[in-house]
């Protein structure tokens, strides 16, 4: 099996031009729009995340899953994933009238329209996709991703620049980078990962089944992340939503980073280890607390920096934004562990139970982000946010890994409680000591926060160096 750690470099390394680049487009735009029409694309980006699970439902999930199977059995899934692409785009087409008369902006629905371009192609796309991640290929799709989303900002950057696009210059670079990747995919494609001319109907029902919960737990757990958003641009309108979004997703940026590595490496390898329940318990209290570290000093980082990062990527219209992050960063913090516990419950088929996960923890979700909307207050929202996922971190225990793999309490709050809250509760501290949007305030929160951060660091040092890990993946 290939190295682990080669795998989670190629990674990272994609993921970091991924986040690098949405984030240039972001600050390009917030440059040369108002505050609306980036309110109008975060609804945009919210709707086409639960779109594309749709397209998906599961089915890469399902190859991974699947350890061995026929080229017949390929053909089926990859009609099915193409299939659902134009299902999905066509029922987006529908629901963009819809989404634009709820948030009253004809601008809005233009562009869900102009996006469902996007899903023909990543139907088309999802199997490929899942083949290089079954095979342990993920260099070369690291580089496959990292050519696609480089396309897509040159895309971005020549309409706005040198044309005077508007918003819809984003859903133009979304659609070049999935063709870009698409044309990548069937160029380095193995033979029989094409689609042939016979196909097995048996695996249809089996992977419908799997792909049912899988969908339903992924459409629930996108609509638990993104209520914040779906109910603040209703209840505040989509100017407030467009601050609200620039802060949010500097916040997400890292876990762009961080959720990829854990999940393409962990999921093809948890799967091997179906039949070991000691090595699969072993695996992911390592992963627990290694992705919490590694999480922990990423955000602390960015909250560190956050005042003259906000101040050079949106301007200074928008230095208010650097005031929303910290509140909500313990949900970027805890949400990487989400995509551990996920990957474990693919791994092992049981997508039952994360789907019964997440229609519990979802009403949760939605009360916590209907009362910090209520408030009207974008700073009130930010620390709803992060209470929310905070809740749904604790509860996960108790209603979903415990049910799938034999785990204490103790086991799995101890892999990540004191790795985050304890250089978290220093960052607050020094927000509170010095508030404010210069660079000073950098350098206290960096000398503040910075001490339990390598404390942390040091503390897990044997778990992050433990070679048993890497003899497992390697």
């Amino acid at each position: 099996m290939p190295s682990a750690r080669r795998d989670a470099l190629w990674t990272a390394g994609s993921a970091m031009v991924s986040a690098a680049s949405q984030l240039l487009q972001i600050a390009v735009l917030a440059h040369h729009v108002d505050a609306h029409l980036l309110g109008a694309l975060a609804i945009v980006n919210v709707v086409n995340s639960i779109a594309m699970l749709l397209q998906d439902m599961g089915l890469s999930s399902y190859l991974i899953h699947r350890q061995n199977i026929s080229r017949p059995e390929r053909t089926s899934l990859f009609m099915i994933s193409a299939g659902l692409g134009l299902v999905s785009a066509l029922v987006l087409f529908g629901a963009s009238y819809g989404v634009a008369y709820f948030y009253g902006s004809d601008v809005l629905g233009h562009l869900l329209r102009l996006s469902t371009v996007n899903f023909a192609l990543l139907g088309l796309a999802a199997q490929y996709q899942a083949s290089l991640i079954k095979t342990f290929q993920l260099p070369r799709l690291s580089r496959i991703e990292v050519i696609g989303r480089l396309s897509g900002l040159v895309t971005l950057l020549v309409l706005v620049l040198a044309f005077g696009a508007s918003i819809e210059a984003a859903v133009y670079a979304m659609i070049v980078n999935s063709l870009v990747r698409l044309a990548c995919f069937v160029a380095v494609a193995q033979r029989d990962w094409h689609p042939g001319r016979a196909f097995d109907r048996g695996i249809i029902g089996q992977a419908l089944r799997y792909g049912a919960f899988q969908l339903g737990s992924q459409v629930i757990n996108q609509l638990r992340s993104q209520a914040d958003q779906i109910i603040l641009g209703k209840f505040l309108g989509l100017a407030s939503l467009g601050v609200y979004s620039l802060a949010k997703e500097l916040v997400l940026q890292p876990t762009k980073l961080i959720m990829p590595v854990v999940q393409r490496l962990a999921l093809p390898r948890l799967a091997t280890l179906q039949d070991d329940p000691q090595a699969l318990r072993r695996i992911y209290l390592v992963g627990l607390r290694s992705v919490s570290v590694f999480s922990s000093s990423v955000f602390i980082m960015l909250a560190v920096f956050a005042p003259p990062a906000v101040t050079i990527l949106y301007g200074h219209r928008y230095t208010g934004v650097a005031e929303l992050i910290p509140l909500m960063l313990l949900f970027g913090m805890l949400r990487p562990l989400g995509s551990l516990i996920g990957a474990l419950s693919q791994s092992l088929g049981r997508s039952d139970v994360e789907f019964g996960w997440n229609l519990k923890i979802c009403g949760v979700t939605l009360l916590v982000s209907v009362a910090g909307a209520l408030s009207r207050s974008l700073e009130i929202m930010a620390v709803a946010l992060a209470i929310s996922q905070v809740l749904a971190t604790i509860l996960s225990y108790y209603f979903f890994s415990s049910k799938i793999i034999t785990l204490t309490a103790g086991e799995f709050f101890s892999s990540w409680t004191v790795e985050s809250f304890v250089p978290y509760t220093f960052l607050m501290l020094a927000v509170a000591l010095y508030p404010g949007d210069d660079w000073k305030v950098s350098v206290v929160r960096f000398a503040v926060a910075t001490p339990p951060l390598l404390w942390v660091i040091w503390r897990s040092r044997h778990t992050l160096l433990n070679r048993q890990v890497n003899t497992v993946g390697a």
